[in-house]
């Protein structure tokens, strides 16, 4: 018993030892992934937002609104099937307008993208960019292309406009190049999308390639599906962990109930003396033949005895086999754990230099 107690105690103290070195490699982790999210930031995701590639313009999106100053919807708008532009389009003269409005709110650090065709015009016609301000006034003098009087000249061709949502301030740039800021008051800033027509104006303009980039929060989303992952492997660990001591357990009860065995045994060949002393009392004449019987008796539970001294020893060699087994689990176990722990480190060590 005492090797088998060596061999429980070992158990025990390898298990505490290896709790610990997991602990502190959580520790480790814990604080690695606190100081990548700490240096890495967000990226961007640009999305078609629409190029009515559909044919149809989705409404879900997109509201057709006037201007502002109440004047009538330009004559011919809508999808070209061909081009898969929306365009706005007029023969004669007048003044007229269209513009869309998307149906979305800007957060910081949106970025929203299109393409301007300026197919044919004569006249003052132009693209134009407004904004609703929160008290409902609008800012119609932030961006034009096109021609209007004498303050804008533009050739006819594409033009990429780009607005980034930096709040406060909206950054304009056209084809790439930066053109101004604007200060963007109190949300919510609905922001109008379309063409104007004075009037001696007409003409057609076009657009298309509608795109929307937002922040998104991969990395941080990568971290909490490693720290899921990791608690799933610390609750395998702690489910090994019951199990084992449950085993133990039932090892120690098994080892407790063959004693109690063994007890009965002995009070039983002990009654069994009793029984066959005072057998010999009361019959003389038949001690010789009792003698005998007792030694042969004797004889057997001895032999008995040997046999449970040797089974029991059986047992505890075993029982010390089976500790040994688990011995060697848990150390795969544990240098199984700490491996998968070394390789996220590793992991979060290359992001930080990335």
């Amino acid at each position: 018993m005492n090797r088998l107690n060596r061999k429980v105690y070992k158990v025990k103290r390898l298990r505490t030892i290896n709790i610990m070195k997991i602990q502190n490699k959580l520790i480790v982790l814990c604080i690695s992934l606190f100081l990548l999210i700490s240096f890495v930031g967000a990226t961007h995701v640009c999305e078609i937002y629409d190029d009515f590639s559909s044919g149809i313009l989705n409404e879900s999106k997109w509201e057709i609104n006037q201007d502002y100053e109440g004047q009538p919807l330009i004559e011919n708008y809508g999808i070209n099937n061909l081009s898969e532009n929306f365009y706005t389009k007029q023969n004669i003269y007048g003044n007229k307008r269209l513009y869309l409005t998307p149906r979305y709110n800007f957060k910081i650090n949106d970025t929203f993208n299109w393409d301007v065709n300026y197919i044919s015009g004569s006249g003052n016609g132009i693209f134009n960019f407004l904004i609703e301000k929160a008290d409902g006034n609008f800012d119609r003098n932030i961006l034009g292309i096109g021609h209007w009087n004498y303050d804008l000249d533009d050739d006819f061709g594409i033009y990429h406009i780009s607005l980034k949502f930096m709040f406060p301030l909206l950054k304009i740039y056209v084809n790439d190049n930066f053109i101004r800021n604007y200060y963007l008051e109190e949300s919510p800033n609905n922001i109008f999308i379309g063409t104007a027509f004075g009037h001696n104006g007409r003409g057609n303009f076009e657009y298309d390639n509608f795109e929307l980039c937002t922040e998104k929060e991969e990395i941080n989303q990568t971290i909490e599906i490693n720290q899921t992952n990791n608690e799933e492997e610390i609750n395998e660990t702690e489910i090994d962990y019951n199990e084992t001591e449950i085993n133990q357990t039932i090892e120690i009860n098994q080892t407790n109930n063959e004693e109690e065995i063994n007890e009965t045994e002995i009070d039983y060949n002990e009654t069994e003396i009793n029984q066959t002393n005072n057998e010999e009392e009361i019959n003389e004449t038949e001690i010789d033949y009792n003698e005998t019987e007792i030694n042969q008796t004797i004889e057997i539970n001895q032999t008995i005895e040997i046999n449970q001294t040797n089974n029991e020893e059986g047992n505890n060699e075993t029982e010390i086999d089976r500790l040994e087994q688990k011995i060697k689990q848990l150390e795969k176990r544990t240098s199984w754990i700490e491996s998968i722990l070394d390789k996220i480190l590793t992991f979060i060590k290359n992001l930080r230099k990335y």
